[in-house]
């Protein structure tokens, strides 16, 4: 993909990436669920597709993608869906911010 250095095409390549990462999430999804006998044939857990959601949304979050925008990944129809769910992602991510104020301000 061509990136060109402009802020009218910021918006595009935003959704550009935001679909390319959800259309890698279901292929991940497809593989998973077409090759559920791997786990089982190797003695390993099973792993449910919310699972993989829950995990690709904690991982998202940890890293430090904005609500919004995971919400959007997921496929909610509103981040309060994402919220209700999430949060306690969000509020770890606050109680480190307030750590990193907190050192910032002690220096």
């Amino acid at each position: 993909m061509d990136i060109v250095n402009n802020e009218n095409n910021c918006a595009s390549i935003k959704l550009i990436l935001i679909d390319e990462l959800s259309y890698n999430l279901k292929v991940l999804i497809n593989y998973v669920y077409q090759n559920q006998h791997i786990p089982k044939r190797n003695n390993l857990n099973h792993i449910r597709f919310h699972d993989l959601r829950h995990s690709c949304a904690s991982l998202l979050l940890k890293s430090g993608v904005d609500m919004k925008t995971t919400s959007t990944i997921l496929g909610h129809s509103s981040i309060g869906i994402t919220m209700d769910l999430y949060s306690h992602i969000d509020i770890e991510q606050k109680i480190d911010a307030a750590v990193r104020i907190n050192n910032i301000l002690q220096m």
